[in-house]
């Protein structure tokens, strides 16, 4: 990829779920029942290139926090990167394919805190200025 841009991360990221409820059935009265959902989150970020460090470096930004990203790799087929959220140990690694039938990233991410799901998102590259 082009080491003179800096790329905007836009994407979503889905985690399983089951909620445990109560529902009151006539004739029968209450019981509890399970619901299954997916949590859908939206993440925003950036990528540039640090040319000190011979290294893409990034950060990202979604409900559960800001975060750091490293071990960045991409090219016009796949992205890796590792995301380390502020205040935490963990990471979480994040693999993408690029799909050119839908135009966008897709993967899934993985993580010994978070287990594992799926994620997509698409890289606008733009020029270094955005950031002056």
């Amino acid at each position: 990829m082009d080491t003179s841009k800096i790329y905007l991360v836009q994407g979503f990221f889905f985690q399983g779920g089951s909620l445990l409820e109560i529902e009151v059935r006539p004739g029968t009265g209450a019981e509890v029942v399970v619901r299954h959902n997916t949590i859908r989150s939206m993440y925003a970020g950036i990528i540039w290139y640090d040319d000190y460090e011979q290294r893409w470096k990034g950060s990202m930004d979604d409900c559960y926090g800001i975060s750091h990203l490293d071990s960045i790799e991409f090219d016009e087929t796949k992205f890796t990167f590792d995301k380390y959220y502020l205040g935490r140990d963990d990471s979480i690694h994040y693999t993408f394919n690029f799909d050119t039938h839908a135009n966008m990233w897709l993967g899934g991410y993985a993580g010994e805190a978070v287990g594992t799901g799926n994620a997509n998102c698409i890289l606008t590259a733009t020029s270094r200025q955005m950031l002056e």
